[in-house]
């Protein structure tokens, strides 16, 4: 794990986000539609909020996100936070509309769920 790259400019890499995981310092968002999340299990740390909810739910009041997410709302200038989805489409989009939004410090896991199931069975 020395020589793996942990993230870039754009995306947290596997390892960058276990190490993340590990030191609590994440708040990773599944866009996973909720069936599939609910269906397939959530990465530890994560909280569902459906891809097609993104945008509305960044524009929303720190109370009204608490209360529907039931999570802090990010902050635009946080370092930490982190999209997946299942293997990495809806993430980067998300990613986007993030950015779009001004949460211009987002990253993205683009190998997802599937990756993430993978190599915890190694």
């Amino acid at each position: 794990m020395a020589d793996a790259v942990l993230e870039d400019e754009n995306n947290v890499y596997y390892p960058g986000l276990v190490k993340r995981i590990e030191s609590g310092d994440i708040q990773l968002i599944d866009v996973r539609g909720k069936e599939e999340a609910l269906g397939q299990g959530l990465i530890p740390k994560s909280f569902n909020l459906p891809f097609g909810e993104l945008k509305d739910a960044l524009n929303l009041s720190d109370d009204e996100f608490k209360s529907k997410y039931g999570q802090c709302k990010p902050s635009k200038t946080d370092t930490n936070l982190v999209f997946h989805c299942g293997i990495g489409k809806r993430s980067i989009k998300a990613l986007a509309v993030a950015r779009a939004e001004g949460y211009s410090l987002a990253k993205n896991f683009p190998g997802g769920y599937k990756e993430w199931a993978e190599e915890t069975k190694k």
